[in-house]
């Protein structure tokens, strides 16, 4: 039986990851499998369809140049905006991340659309984004 949904209110309970430079594909390998260690091959899948995919080439337009500065194939190197959004396309999957500095949440939508919300009850992946440097999954959210 599914979960009731709930409003998106502030994180009241967090998993968290090891903060070594790869906490965004720890998280995406806890949420996918329940264990943070699939995070290179995570990282690597995220890289094969960055490279293939093309919303994600209409996104970021020169992906040599992007991958210059953010080397998504180097292990360590922390994830951006780009990588999130990537991912959202990837697993198909609509993701919203709170940001504790800015004390809201923002969409990342499935389909590379970050108006359309999400239904009712659709399944999303939900992280936390803590000091402005590490990512956690969001396991629940305070009641309002």
């Amino acid at each position: 039986m599914p979960k009731k949904s709930k409003p998106l209110t502030t994180p009241k309970k967090l998993i968290d990851v090891l903060g070594d430079g790869n906490c965004w594909y720890r998280c995406i390998s806890l949420w996918i499998n329940g264990s943070e260690e699939h995070h290179e091959l995570v990282r690597l899948k995220l890289y094969q369809f960055f490279m293939t995919d093309n919303r994600v080439r209409a996104y970021v337009g020169d992906i040599d140049s992007y991958l210059d500065i953010n080397p998504l194939n180097v292990i360590g190197t922390w994830a951006t905006d780009v990588e999130i959004f990537a991912t959202a396309l990837m697993l198909n999957t609509n993701i919203y991340i709170y940001s504790d500095y800015h004390k809201s949440w923002q969409l990342f939508g499935k389909n590379g659309n970050y108006k359309d919300g999400v239904r009712v009850n659709e399944n999303c992946l939900y992280m936390c984004h803590i000091n402005r440097n590490h990512y956690s999954v969001v396991a629940d959210v305070n009641d309002k």
